[in-house]
């Protein structure tokens, strides 16, 4: 499958899983109440913490998956290195939701700040949330391995299809059956538990038969521990890098005021999201690159992708920036939640920008097995942010945990790319930082600045105006920073003459 296909693919399926699961927060808001939407928040909170326990596991077996597309493995072998993580990751699933349930009485007495929900409703509802973190964290294993053999459409069709399921059941569920946290907790947890049967079952059928069966093996894991030794180390400080922010607001603040602040972030992390798709699809394909070809051909593809990746991420990081009061107010239609929650979102969507500018980078480092760089970067700005945050945070509440997140994403574009340059593609920095990411992003503020001087003022309402505003000054801003790119004009130019937009292979 090349990279268009699995582009098209990502952005198709995982972009409709985007708006789906967007779409319907004001709805649960409106159903649930804001103090239950941050219990949600806070499951969100829960999940990305615990990623940390995946020992660098799925991205390790991705790209063990990835190596066998591309001929580096025999059948037995890595079927036993999925064997053997698979068996890890149930026990430690088990543990998760065992351990998760023994201290759901200690959370929600002594942690969360509630005052309209009560200690029983919680209690329960984090009961049901020990097993669905344990079963999203099983499906995204399977989810990895499908992804490292780039059998990305099926994937994407699946993830598409259980994402409406779980929206559209689940507001069912709250709507004829019980409007409760509980309820919502429970349905979310058994379409889990489906996805992740469905998925094991799908990558079963996707890999090699051997005989005999392939069993748990400690040799297996051996054969990988040092590319995962490197990833659990990244993705531990990276789950403390951006999540620390959270924690700490979850604890310092009632737990409706911390709802605000996790619906700010989830609109900001969809730039993540955005660069993610680009990450699944491109890295299999670097990781083979690497492998297979010399390194010229490597770094043309790699700025190939980074510009592909600011064309999709920073005209909607923009329009978050610049009309954040709009978008959240079409988004939920409530005035007082979007004087709450817009300057959030503003800084927040920066940082997640300067954050998914980052994703080919590291994508890069990985396709070569280079995790120790990562690392380092990464405990360096654990011994900033975390004092930073808790600093911040104590005198000036959420909105220094924006900004702190902000800063120290545009430290890694100032300080780590170039780092990383001295040793992989010599001499491509100047090109990355010229061409990949600051035309495009000079052409965009220029759009986004006329657009928000030329509007301000207005009146928010009619919502139906606000959203023409932002509609109109959002497309005006990706024409802008797709024709600054040559992979945009090229794409631009092929659809002119075949019909039909191209992407990079």
């Amino acid at each position: 499958m090349s990279t268009r296909h699995n582009l098209i693919a990502n952005f198709a399926g995982q972009g409709w899983v985007a708006v789906v699961s967007l779409a319907f927060i004001p709805i649960y808001i409106e159903y649930l109440g804001m103090e239950a939407y941050g219990l949600i928040g806070f499951f969100a909170l829960l999940q990305g913490w615990l990623a940390a326990l995946d020992m660098g596991l799925t991205p390790t077996l991705s790209r063990e998956m990835a190596r066998y597309a591309a001929g580096q493995h025999q059948a037995r072998d890595v079927v036993e290195i999925f064997t053997s993580i698979e068996t890890v990751f149930l026990v430690i699933a088990g543990l998760i939701a065992l351990g998760l349930m023994a201290l759901a009485g200690v959370i929600a007495g002594s942690w969360l700040q509630a005052s309209q929900l009560n200690l029983s409703s919680i209690t329960t509802a984090l009961t049901t949330i020990a097993w669905l973190i344990a079963f999203r964290w099983l499906a995204g294993l399977y989810k990895g391995a499908i992804n490292g053999l780039q059998h990305q459409v099926w994937l994407n069709v699946c993830m598409a299809g259980f994402a409406t399921v779980r929206a559209v059941g689940v507001l069912a569920v709250l709507h004829w059956i019980s409007r409760s946290i509980e309820a919502f907790f429970l349905y979310q947890c058994l379409m889990t538990l489906v996805e992740a049967a469905v998925l094991r079952g799908r990558l079963i059928s996707y890999l090699p038969t051997v005989v005999p069966p392939a069993r748990p093996s400690l040799a297996a894991l051996a054969k990988i521990w040092k590319f995962a030794g490197g990833m659990l180390l990244i993705t531990a400080l990276a789950t403390l890098l951006t999540q620390v922010d959270k924690l700490m607001l979850s604890r310092m603040l009632t737990l409706g005021a911390f709802g605000g602040y996790a619906l700010a972030s989830a609109l900001a992390m969809t730039l993540c999201a955005l660069a993610g798709l680009v990450f699944t699809a491109v890295y299999p394909r670097l990781t083979g690159l690497v492998t297979q070809v010399d390194e010229s051909t490597v770094a043309a593809h790699y700025h190939q992708y980074a510009q592909l990746l600011s064309m999709v991420t920073i005209p909607p990081a923009l329009v978050l920036a610049f009309f954040a009061d709009r978008v959240v107010f079409v988004w939920t239609g409530d005035h007082k939640l979007t004087t709450e929650v817009a300057p959030l979102l503003s800084i927040l969507a920066l940082g997640s920008l300067f954050n998914a500018m980052m994703h080919l980078p590291y994508s890069l480092q990985l396709a070569y097995g280079w995790t120790r760089f990562a690392v380092h970067m990464n405990l360096i700005s654990v011994l900033v942010l975390v004092p930073a945050t808790y600093w911040g945070v104590s005198q000036h509440g959420s909105m220094a945990a924006a900004w702190v997140w902000m800063v120290l994403n545009l430290g890694y574009l100032v300080v780590g790319v170039p780092l990383m340059h001295r040793r992989l593609l010599r001499g491509e920095l100047a090109r990355w930082y010229q061409l990949d990411i600051g035309l495009p992003l000079l052409a965009g503020s220029l759009v986004m600045c006329a657009a928000f001087f030329w509007v301000r003022g207005t009146a928010l309402e009619p919502r139906g105006e606000s959203l023409a505003l932002v509609v109109v000054a959002g497309t005006l801003c990706t024409l802008a920073t797709v024709w600054s790119t040559a992979v945009g004009r090229e794409m631009v130019r092929g659809a002119m003459k075949t019909g039909r937009l191209a992407s990079p292979r």
